[in-house]
């Protein structure tokens, strides 16, 4: 497995040159150019609103870099990876086959502080239900629901059940 490095919600300068070196080379099938021709089409459209922008902030410059780097992933084949509680990581994006898997602070909103808490969390044991996540981490309830809606909790249940709560429990 590939590790990259992200800085300040970036992914790091020596990730790109290895791209655009073609250090990693991918064969990418007239299918595969179908699907992402979508995600090709709303990173142009993303870059050249920002690209025309007299002035950007400090987010909207992290932005633009990161959807430059995201367009020459998507442009070589590669996909990108959901964040998710067990998998993803606190600022390095992992690669997984052909993909990334998005770290934590990829999420607006969800700062490093907060993701090394989950990280710290799971390691001392994993989640099981959606309910230990609110609990045992620092998480608020707006990221909460939002990381809910992108499907990082996918394979826990809501709440631990009385079978799994009881006397003998583990």
């Amino acid at each position: 497995m590939k590790v990259f490095k992200v800085g300040e919600n970036r992914l790091s300068v020596d990730l790109l040159s290895e791209i655009i070196s073609n250090k990693i080379n991918l064969s990418i099938s007239s299918e595969a150019k179908k699907r992402i021709k979508n995600s090709n089409n709303y990173l142009k459209n993303k870059i050249k609103s920002l690209q025309m922008e007299p002035r950007l902030t400090q987010k909207d410059e992290n932005v633009l870099t990161t959807m430059l780097v995201a367009y020459e992933f998507v442009l070589r084949g590669f996909k990108f990876k959901k964040v998710h509680i067990s998998k993803s990581d606190s600022s390095v994006f992992l690669m997984e086959d052909n993909s990334l898997r998005m770290p934590f602070t990829s999420i607006d909103g969800l700062g490093l502080s907060v993701a090394n808490d989950i990280l710290e969390k799971r390691k001392e044991k994993p989640f099981e239900t959606k309910d230990e996540i609110k609990s045992r981490t620092k998480i608020n309830q707006t990221i909460f629901e939002l990381l809910n809606s992108y499907g990082a909790f996918d394979e826990l249940k809501d709440k631990k059940t009385i079978s799994n709560q009881g006397l003998f429990a583990l």
